[in-house]
């Protein structure tokens, strides 16, 4: 009988070929999921670094809106260090913040008493530039009626009239003072921007007298004013069409924009300067170096976080205060620059806050923020009785 062998599997192998095919098809496999586990990373890295702009540009934005209702970057209350706007300017009169308590006693107030509204003003009493009393401002209160003559200009003759007979800064020449007194202390006290958020929005700027307001130039009219309170493109005015008489804040801001200055410019004798474009601010004129420059002026800026990681954001806040048209404006920039890229984005905006008059009233000067504005001692007030 013949015998067979047993039947065996094959014992072939993988050729070459089909052991590169193996190993090309396994490379790319491999190759597949380190891109997708690469693009998964960048994805997530890329995520986490826009959720830390995000909340980045969320905290600039959230602490610009607190510097437009509490002023610490251009007046600090608790850092004396930090507080640029307070005191006398170079080029004569005095800063946004300073006190009034502390600014120039130019005359005294006679004798007046204010039988409606209970306010006294002694002969003695030294001129603060700013009757804080609510009722002071009073529609039916005589002193806030302004006496000036509106068609007198610079030029002419008295054939206008001499007004300063029945308004004057002078208590000798005339009892209705306290009108020009409150203008001249407010333009000494706390400058331009200060004088437009102060007195009331009908208000003239002006005011009989024989001296100019400190830092300006001199120069009596015919009637009595000085000239620089009234005339066309000079210190107060802007370029306004040659008309030397009284103007508002409305129409001195029309075509000008009054700024506070930011702490940068603090030193640079600015806090009595206005943006004197006139009505040029709408022409080519206004260009970009124009409005470099104001901005650069204006800022009150400050790096959201100065000690952050190389790799983290850059970004910073910051606020610029102006009048324009007879309104105070906010305008808020919060720029955030990537160190990776080098990109750089900008968030403008504009909002509402708090005033330098209601800034003022909210602090006190020396210990901080006031708790009570009725009971504690502020830029404004002083103490109450």
């Amino acid at each position: 009988m013949t015998r067979h062998p047993l039947a065996c599997p094959s014992s072939r192998g993988f050729t070459l070929i089909e052991l590169m095919i193996a190993i090309s098809l396994s490379m790319v496999l491999l190759l597949t999921c380190f891109s997708g586990l690469r693009l998964a990373s960048q994805a997530v890295t890329a995520s986490k670094r826009l959720a830390v702009e995000n909340q980045l540009l969320h905290a600039g934005i959230s602490q610009a809106l607190e510097e437009v209702d509490f002023w610490a970057l251009t007046d600090d209350p608790s850092n004396s260090a930090a507080q640029p706007l307070r005191g006398q300017e170079g080029s004569g009169g005095y800063m946004p913040f300073t006190s009034f308590a502390l600014t120039p006693d130019a005359v005294t107030r006679g004798p007046f008493l204010d039988t409606q509204s209970g306010f006294s003003e002694s002969a003695t009493a030294p001129r603060g530039g700013w009757n804080a009393n609510p009722l002071a401002w009073a529609a039916y209160d005589a002193r806030t009626w302004c006496r000036g003559n509106l068609p007198e200009e610079s030029n002419t003759t008295e054939c206008w009239g001499t007004f300063g007979i029945y308004d004057n800064l002078d208590p000798t020449q005339s009892w209705h003072y306290w009108y020009d007194d409150q203008v001249r202390g407010l333009v000494d006290a706390l400058g331009f921007y200060g004088i437009y958020e102060y007195l009331p929005s009908n208000a003239f700027l002006t005011y009989h007298g024989l001296s100019a307001p400190l830092g300006a130039p001199t120069g009596i009219t015919w009637g009595g004013i000085p000239l620089a309170m009234i005339q066309n493109g000079a210190w107060l005015c802007c370029n306004d069409g040659g008309d030397n008489n009284m103007k508002g804040r409305v129409r001195n801001s029309n075509g000008s924009r009054y700024f506070l200055p930011g702490p940068a410019a603090a030193a640079s004798n600015l806090c009595r300067t206005w943006a004197a474009v006139g009505y040029n601010g709408r022409d080519t004129s206004w260009n970009f170096q124009t409005v470099t420059t104001f901005l650069a002026n204006s800022a009150s800026t400050a790096d959201l976080l100065p000690s952050r990681p190389a790799n983290w954001p850059d970004v910073t806040f910051e606020v610029h205060r102006f009048i324009e048209r007879g309104h105070p404006v906010s305008a808020c920039l919060v720029t955030c620059r990537s160190p990776l890229t080098g990109s750089t984005f900008v968030i403008p905006f504009t909002c509402t806050g708090t005033t330098l008059r209601g800034a003022r009233q909210q602090r006190q000067p020396t210990s901080g923020w006031v708790v009570n504005p009725y009971t504690d001692a502020t830029l404004d007030y002083g103490t109450p009785p």
